[in-house]
């Protein structure tokens, strides 16, 4: 399994339009081979932030499966945000490979 995150950035203006497009994005991705899920979370930020911090978790079956998307399919999503969103917002993206699940 791999785990990857993406931190988005958005300027407050444009916040309600994202998240709703945000959604769709996502459920688009999950349709990808090899994505099971993806978590969207709201990061808190001090009250007076000029912007809105999301995390997308998504999990994949394989680092492989990952590859395949981002080779072939995360230029085009990734462009139809830019074209969206322009510099509203941005975006930091990162793997993270699983070594051990631990359960109490």
């Amino acid at each position: 399994m791999i785990d990857y995150e993406v931190n988005l950035k958005i300027d407050k203006s444009i916040y309600d339009e994202f998240y709703r497009w945000l959604l769709e994005h996502v459920k688009k991705i999950l349709q990808y081979p090899g994505f099971l899920h993806a978590v969207i979370g709201h990061v808190r930020l001090e009250e007076n932030s000029t912007y809105h911090m999301l995390r997308v978790c998504y999990t994949l079956l394989s680092e492989n499966h990952l590859n395949e998307y981002l080779s072939l399919h995360a230029p085009n999503m990734r462009l139809d945000a830019i074209n969206r969103f322009g510099d509203k917002f941005n975006a930091d993206r990162r793997v993270i490979l699983e070594l051990a699940t631990l359960k109490p």
